[in-house]
């Protein structure tokens, strides 16, 4: 049948095709993007129209239908507070009350860049962010402001594991890797991946489990 084949089995409510090889161990942090936005990223940026932008892709939805995840040993689930991660968290785990907090949103962009030319926007937030690593923060949080964010959040989804046993987070991105990183310094390897798209996920487990 094939890998989109299967997948599609999966959408019908199938068993998730076994080649991709999540892990389902004890003591598992899940991390998760979002489903895609319902937001039009190929609009053109013009001067002055960053932040007006990027507070509506803030505000954008998430495209339906989105299915469960195949993760039934998930048990706590957290969200950023944006609409795009929120409304994934209930579509992926219907049956678990997602934890939300802005704790684990986006890692923030300088939204007073101005550019003299009509760039995409998916085009203006890549350039934006190479800025932001560069420290390029006039307006918001610095880089190294969201890598302390992350180790709050990577703390509390571990003290989360205490508790619960296998956790989730539907974040973001970019910040799901700096919290990934965090993770990785305290004893955690990734143990599974999906790649970096939206819905992709990242299964963590503590070494030597």
């Amino acid at each position: 049948m094939g890998d989109a084949g299967e997948i599609l089995s999966w959408m019908r409510g199938g068993d998730w095709p076994a080649q991709f090889g999540f892990c389902y161990l004890k003591s598992m942090i899940y991390l998760i993007r979002h489903a895609r936005p319902l937001f039009d990223t190929s609009q053109k940026v013009v001067d002055g129209q960053l932040a007006h932008l990027i507070k509506g892709y803030d505000r954008a939805g998430i495209v339906s239908p989105v299915p469960p995840l195949p993760l039934d040993t998930v048990a706590k689930v957290f969200s950023s507070d944006t609409p795009r991660a929120e409304r994934s968290a209930r579509a992926f785990f219907p049956s678990v009350e997602p934890d939300i907090s802005e704790v684990f949103r986006e890692a923030q962009l300088p939204k007073s860049l101005s550019f003299t030319t009509g760039l995409r926007f998916h085009v203006a937030i890549a350039i934006a962010r190479c800025l932001w690593l560069c420290g390029y923060a006039p307006d918001g949080e610095s880089f190294g402001e969201a890598k302390q964010r992350a180790d709050i959040a990577a703390i509390l989804l571990k003290d989360a594991v205490a508790i619960h046993g296998t956790v989730a987070l539907v974040g973001h991105g970019f910040f799901n890797r700096l919290i990934g990183k965090s993770l990785a310094r305290s004893g955690w390897k990734l143990a599974s991946s999906s790649g970096s798209g939206f819905g992709a996920i990242r299964g963590y487990r503590r070494m030597g489990e």
